[in-house]
């Protein structure tokens, strides 16, 4: 395979180490047929980075792309990490729909099965409806759990994956970042793609990744870095709006790494006229939908 020239983050806060498994943990996800791509890379180097005394430097990874780029396919990469390679005794992948988290679940176990090395070392596949799960025989335990308005205490793992982390909600994080506290070496991950008006976990942590200098924090984001900013004032992003951002080939390139890869310009040009407006600049270039200023921000 070619090697690919990466497509920097627009916006990334990355942590020192002292050595990483990131590259064996390339090597399984490879093993069972998906390659990393550089950006992927990237973000498993600092996911399985860890200290002079062996912790993981990372509490918190975050991944923020369009659709079908990178993210679930990294957090894919991560659980096979966390099994195989650092044999965590409990991971749990959770989802914001059950659909969503039953497909993850799917996804893994047609990755596992078709790969011998690693079918073998597998115990059983529990697939109940709501207890879904992959156990293997050294003990490890990879779990599906759909995230609950009762919060996030079902969530607790030794490494968590927050998939569609736009959703996320405070009793969710209220509920399960505490319960990681009696974890020897606990980190969460998060996916997503852009923030929608009411993300406001996801939001808060933006802000905290774009700003850096956090001691535990490895943040990326693949976006448009100036949204909204069209040639002609007032765009409203409509179809053939003379001078519009949303069809700005540059930015679709810069927005997602996949382009040109599993992601064509066909395919985003029948995006573009098919999604409304705000629905294309979100999913495909990376604009957070923002909350309104209210008076007090106006002051």
């Amino acid at each position: 395979m070619a090697s690919l020239t990466a497509v920097a983050p627009a916006w990334s806060s990355t942590l020192d180490y002292y050595q990483t498994c990131g590259p064996e943990v390339g090597e399984i996800a490879k093993l069972a047929g998906f390659d990393p791509d550089p950006e992927q890379q990237l973000v498993l180097d600092q996911l399985f980075a860890f200290d002079r005394h062996g912790d993981s430097v990372a509490f918190e990874t975050a991944v923020v792309a369009p659709r079908q780029n990178l993210k679930t396919a990294v957090c894919k990469m991560a659980a096979l990490g966390w099994l195989f390679l650092t044999e965590q005794r409990l991971v749990v992948w959770s989802a914001h729909e059950f659909r969503t988290a039953q497909e993850a679940f799917r996804d893994m176990t047609e990755l596992i099965e078709s790969t011998p090395d690693l079918d073998r070392e597998v115990k059983a596949i529990y697939r109940g409806n709501g207890d879904e799960a992959i156990e293997l025989l050294r003990g490890g335990r990879l779990i599906f759990k759909a995230r609950t308005k009762g919060g996030g205490r079902g969530l607790t793992g030794d490494k968590v994956v927050l998939d569609e982390a736009f959703a996320l909600r405070a009793v969710h994080m209220g509920s399960l970042l505490p319960t990681l506290a009696a974890r020897p070496d606990p980190q969460v991950l998060y996916g997503s793609s852009a923030g929608m008006v009411d993300s406001d976990v996801l939001r808060a942590l933006r802000d905290r990744g774009r700003k850096g200098g956090e001691r535990r924090l490895a943040y990326f984001e693949w976006g448009d870095p100036d949204p909204g900013t069209c040639a002609t004032d007032g765009c409203d992003h409509a179809l053939n709006s003379h001078g519009c951002a949303l069809d700005d080939r540059q930015r679709w390139v810069r927005a997602n790494p996949a382009f040109g890869r599993r992601i064509t310009e066909d395919s985003l040009v029948a995006f573009r006229q098919a999604l409304p407006p705000e629905e294309f600049a979100r999913e495909f270039l990376g604009w957070w939908d923002e909350p309104a200023a209210s008076d007090e921000d106006l002051t």
